[in-house]
């Protein structure tokens, strides 16, 4: 509840004020007999349509073999699926054992998303890697084959306003001010945090009449994680107040 006041003028006015890894998920790592290797996994082998999936590429090479830079990646069948707008893959590098032999392993979490139901089948990966030893040559490796069930969202419960947002999100709400004056505003905070893409969705919010709402821009941040693509937003409306009285804000 909001309680407006006369602002020193007297007068009410308005103005203007961002994986787990799965055991059935997870590529498995090839015989690598102490050679280079590629190998794809998804942390999501049945998502919904618009729900968030993570595609990983690992790239393994033995540290008795000198690499330069991170590989070069091309892929393909990837035409049902799209991207995260403004969120790149990014190469993480660490070391790990791989049938009793020290690797290099250089890793990029891409996230996807599928715009329509059905089976999808995402071909190999071609990847090369520069070795550098006794002069330099290109290792040229391809990852295995992945396939996925794209499931419909249920047309039950589904609310009118849905945005094909797909998750688990949390959101909490305040207003900087329990008084406002006329004239002068207040700040009402969203927080969403959780996992999943908002996809440029933002909370609708609906102010009872006396009060005019002003939308900032949105702070978003989203990165993958091993338990898959992680959102944090904050939605700023500016409230300001166009007569006295006492106003409660409706829920959204």
């Amino acid at each position: 509840t909001v309680e407006v006041v006369e602002g020193a003028g007297g007068r009410a006015a308005a103005g203007p004020g961002r994986t787990s890894r799965g055991t059935d998920t997870a590529a498995a790592v090839p015989q690598a007999d102490g050679q280079p290797y590629a190998a794809a996994s998804v942390d999501k082998q049945q998502p919904y349509v618009g729900e968030a999936l993570l595609y990983r590429l690992e790239v393994g090479v033995p540290t008795t073999l000198r690499r330069r830079g991170h590989p070069q990646v091309q892929v393909s069948g990837w035409d049902a699926l799209t991207d995260e707008p403004g969120l790149e893959g990014h190469w993480t590098d660490r070391q790990k054992s791989v049938d009793g032999q020290r690797y290099r392993i250089d890793e990029v979490a891409v996230p996807l998303f599928s715009t329509e139901a059905g089976v999808i089948k995402l071909e190999p990966s071609q990847v090369a890697v520069e070795i550098v030893q006794r002069g330099r040559r290109v290792v040229g490796l391809e990852s295995n084959p992945l396939e996925l069930t794209v499931r419909p969202l249920p047309s039950r419960g589904k609310p009118d306003d849905f945005q094909d947002v797909v998750g688990r999100f949390r959101m909490e709400s305040e207003l900087d001010k329990a008084e406002l004056a006329t004239g002068g505003s207040g700040v009402l905070t969203v927080r969403v945090e959780g996992f999943g893409s908002l996809r440029g969705a933002r909370p609708r919010i609906e102010l009872p009449e006396g009060l005019r709402a002003y939308d900032e821009t949105p702070e978003v941040r989203a990165w993958a994680t091993d338990s898959g693509l992680r959102t944090e937003a904050l939605f700023r409306t500016a409230v300001v107040p166009l007569q006295p009285g006492n106003y409660t804000l409706p829920p959204f």
